[in-house]
């Protein structure tokens, strides 16, 4: 990923690195392509456009911060408006839109935001604490209190959910226990 303040490859050259990637991962044989983190149009749309060449399902994956005017704005640098970025990026390649790496606090807002450019599949995988160099600082939820939270964004129509940093497996343990296996009129039942 090339950001402004770290030197890396651009145009042509950051095409065919991530061409590159997404070809060796499908001959590996992957499910899907999930683009993480993916903050800009500067580098989001030669990532969409290499994993799609693939013709795997392509996951996209925004992290989102609080604004400091208001809204949302991508984890950066650079910052991005949400609604820029979705605009630029959004098309029939993608399988499946994510809010990851995101605050809990700021998942209701970003479902939104996505739910305004979007309307096909969405998943939720937050974040629960803070880095602080040199390592991440785990923010009290209980796994009952983020099952509820869970239990929330699917009745939004979520229908993905996991963890990002700071939700431990505990976490996952309790989404597992609470959480249907599969969405009433998404595919057949588990028996």
């Amino acid at each position: 990923v090339m950001l402004r303040d770290r030197p890396g490859p651009e145009g042509d050259e950051l095409l065919g690195t991530y061409r590159e990637q997404a070809h060796a991962l499908a001959e590996a044989g992957v499910d899907l392509i999930a683009l993480e983190m993916i903050g800009s149009p500067d580098y989001g749309a030669p990532a969409l456009e290499a994993a799609a060449e693939t013709g795997l399902p392509v996951w996209l994956g925004v992290s989102c911060e609080a604004a400091a005017g208001g809204g949302l704005q991508t984890v950066g640098p650079p910052h991005v408006d949400l609604a820029e970025l979705l605009r630029a990026l959004l098309g029939p390649e993608i399988a499946v839109v994510t809010v990851m790496h995101t605050e809990l606090g700021l998942v209701d807002a970003s479902l939104a935001a996505v739910r305004g450019h979007w309307d096909g599949p969405v998943g939720v995988y937050p974040e629960s604490g803070r880095w602080e160099p040199p390592e991440w600082v785990f923010a009290d939820i209980s796994p009952a209190a983020f099952a509820a939270e869970a239990r929330r964004w699917v009745a939004q129509g979520v229908q993905l959910v996991g963890g990002c940093c700071g939700i431990r497996p505990q976490h996952i343990r309790a989404l597992g226990e609470t959480l249907p296996s599969r969405l009433p009129g998404l595919g057949p039942e588990a028996p």
